[in-house]
């Protein structure tokens, strides 16, 4: 019998097709330092990764409205978490735990997923950092991400300011890690979902591999000189009229200006257990 048990608990924790008891999911999000800290996104030095132009990026607020959580595995019983809420994952410490999933059934559960979208009537904050005059701005507005901050570059005397807010609705699934897919629940135990938000793809000078950062173009759509950069600055700068080894639009259709592009970036911010990724549908 014993020797029948640890065999069971161990295909329960490689991805066995029979479940052998249950456990819990514990599930959190975090925006990693680059949105937690005051430091931010530095410019690059050697080998270590930031802004190739020599900006440096720090946010001071960064709101997010997710839910919809779910682990499920092929064939199986989804088990969801409760509706969006918002989180502000600027100045937090760590992940911010969402909530937990008990009575998981103890088997690779290969279908965790998550959706990014404009708050709801009953949406509440999700932690302290996000108040109720956050989410009914958000709600009103039709906004799913709101991000704030600041850009610095040595030899500017003053800093670019920026305030975006995008409307997406982005269902992240069939979420994986180096080619795992979704979360291996043990029988008796707990296992971690991490909804991870990388702030640094907003600036990201094309989609997908081998993008660098980038914010020279951005500050130069300060058309008015305020030092501060607005989605309707961007939305004036023309793709073609910006060097061709960056903001490459193929495979964005419709998306001829630097907002444009931003706003398929914007759609990418998700991520799952870190440097893990997910199944991106638009809606």
């Amino acid at each position: 019998m014993k020797k029948y048990i640890a065999l069971g608990a161990l295909l329960a924790g490689c991805g066995g097709d029979a479940a052998v008891g249950t456990g819990t999911v514990n599930v959190a999000i975090w925006g990693e330092e680059y949105i937690e800290s005051t430091a931010g996104i530095p410019a690059m030095m050697g080998s270590t990764v930031g802004f190739v132009d020599g900006w440096s990026v720090r946010f001071t607020k960064f709101l997010v409205s997710v839910g919809q959580v779910s682990v499920n595995s092929t064939g199986g019983t989804a088990n969801t978490l409760p509706p969006l809420r918002v989180y502000n994952l600027h100045g937090t410490s760590g992940p911010v735990r969402i909530g937990s999933l008990p009575n998981v059934p103890a088997r690779r559960q290969d279908l965790v997923g998550y959706r990014i979208a404009p708050p709801t009537a009953d949406s509440t904050p999700g932690n302290s950092g996000a108040t109720a005059s956050d989410i009914t701005a958000m709600r009103s507005g039709g906004f799913s991400l709101w991000v704030e901050g600041t850009a610095t570059k040595p030899g500017r005397a003053t800093p670019i300011t920026f305030r975006w807010t995008f409307g997406n609705t982005v269902d992240y699934t069939r979420c994986e890690l180096e080619g795992a897919f979704g979360v291996a629940v043990p029988s008796g135990g707990t296992a971690d979902v991490q909804l991870t938000i990388h702030g640094d793809h907003f600036f990201y000078d094309r989609v997908g591999a081998d993008a660098q950062l980038r914010f020279e173009d951005i500050a130069a759509a300060d058309r008015n000189m305020d030092n501060m950069v607005t989605l309707e600055e961007l939305a004036m700068v023309d793709l073609t009229t910006l060097p061709r080894d960056r903001y490459d639009p193929s495979g964005a259709p419709n998306v001829n200006t630097l907002r444009d592009f931003m706003g398929v970036l914007s759609t990418t911010v998700g991520h799952y257990n870190g440097e893990g990724e997910c199944t991106v549908t638009r809606r």
